[in-house]
């Protein structure tokens, strides 16, 4: 199976050896759900997760968060690795939707993670960018600087979640932030 796995990584070179979607995949849905955004009255929502160890823990492989993230999340929503960053693209995201997926993936991602047989705990952080219909629409690479931008916000508080917008959709992210 693994071997089988790494065929189709080295293939088509948009999935991972796990069959999650990279970068060049990622970036091709983001630029995809923009498009609709600037059709349809949708939201787009990118959230980038990055994580660490609690205490002197191993640290985690990208592959174990990815596939609690994929567990949590709707079937249209697109989980991929980028690097040393797991990105999540909500492409039809509603004010209903974001705030349960995020919440239901912060809790997600409090829960031990087993690693070489033994519980380890992380801290996560999530940087959510969300793009409106209503808003100049940004580019895939504004839309993923948004969200890096909201994930160094996040991590610099110590972990949960962060968001970055334009000033249209800047009411729509803080009812979904959770506060201190």
């Amino acid at each position: 199976m693994a071997q089988l796995e790494d065929s189709v990584a080295e293939w088509d070179g948009l999935h991972d050896a796990h069959g999650y979607p990279t970068n060049p995949l990622m970036y091709d849905r983001v630029r995809q759900a923009l498009a609709l955004a600037q059709r349809e009255p949708i939201a787009v929502t990118l959230m980038l997760f990055a994580w660490e160890p609690l205490r002197d823990e191993p640290m985690l492989p990208a592959a174990e968060v990815l596939h609690r993230i994929h567990g949590s999340v709707r079937a249209s929503d697109t989980a991929g690795h980028l690097g040393s960053r797991v990105a999540l693209l909500l492409p039809n995201a509603n004010d209903a939707d974001v705030p349960l997926v995020a919440g239901r993936l912060m809790i997600r991602m409090m829960e031990p993670f087993m690693l070489a047989g033994r519980p380890v705990m992380a801290r996560a952080s999530a940087g959510l960018a969300v793009a409106q219909n209503g808003d100049s629409v940004p580019t895939p690479e504004e839309l993923f600087a948004r969200s890096e931008l909201a994930l160094a916000d996040a991590i610099e508080r110590g972990g949960g979640f962060a968001g970055h917008s334009s000033a249209e959709s800047q009411a729509f992210l803080e009812s979904m932030t959770p506060t201190a």
